[in-house]
């Protein structure tokens, strides 16, 4: 999906769709911390998200089709950090 649609269409701004665009950022990078930086910035009240973010990322990360792999990958160590982080 990358940043398309990530303001228009039918997951436009939700919760959702920001965490997949936090795994695509850590998936690039390998550094978790730039997707959490992102999901602080651009998610409104994320520390009342937060919770949630971490069971859509622990979704994400379990699974298992060979093209998610790094992606998947990239969810498990973003709710890693998401959760030391205690936002």
């Amino acid at each position: 999906m990358g940043a398309r649609s990530l303001y228009t269409g039918p997951l436009a701004g939700t919760l959702l769709r920001h965490v997949l665009m936090a795994v695509r950022l850590t998936a690039r990078t390998a550094q978790p911390s730039q997707g959490l930086a992102w999901l602080q910035k651009e998610v409104e009240n994320f520390d009342m998200q937060h919770t949630k973010a971490i069971i859509l990322l622990e979704y994400l990360g379990k699974q298992p089709l060979p093209h998610w792999k790094v992606d998947a990958e990239a969810a498990r160590l973003l709710r890693g950090t998401l959760m030391n982080a205690g936002v």
